[in-house]
């Protein structure tokens, strides 16, 4: 890949990234969506009413999940009693995969019933 559209809120041109395309900068193009007219209206619920409790999440590639990622974690679910962890990612699929996730947040005092894996 040679180029990366953006703009300038997502790659400010006095703060050059990590990439080696060319960013080609578009005017006002951040967050650009705009919802089709017939769109309902948004409603904000908090987190209890739409699932019981606090969810923390993360929807990254767990290769990136290190050990200290995983005490922070943690220490955040501790912190927060009531509140779940939700981790999506294709190697969950895999029974080995979860148990050492379930293993690891336990060695830090997290119930493995607070893991939506």
């Amino acid at each position: 890949m040679d180029y990366r559209i953006s703009d300038e809120h997502a790659d400010p041109k006095d703060a050059p990234g990590l990439t080696t395309e060319k960013v080609v900068y578009l005017p006002d193009c951040f967050l650009c969506y705009t919802p089709p007219e017939i769109a309902p209206p948004v409603v904000l619920r908090p987190a209890q009413e739409s699932y019981g409790c606090i969810t923390f999440g993360c929807f990254n590639n767990l290769a990136k999940v290190s050990s200290q990622t995983v005490r922070l974690w943690s220490q955040l679910l501790r912190e927060v009693p009531d509140a779940r962890l939700f981790l999506k990612s294709k190697a969950l699929a895999c029974p080995e995969v979860q148990e050492k996730f379930r293993r690891a947040f336990c060695s830090y005092g997290v119930d493995s019933s607070r893991l939506d894996l």
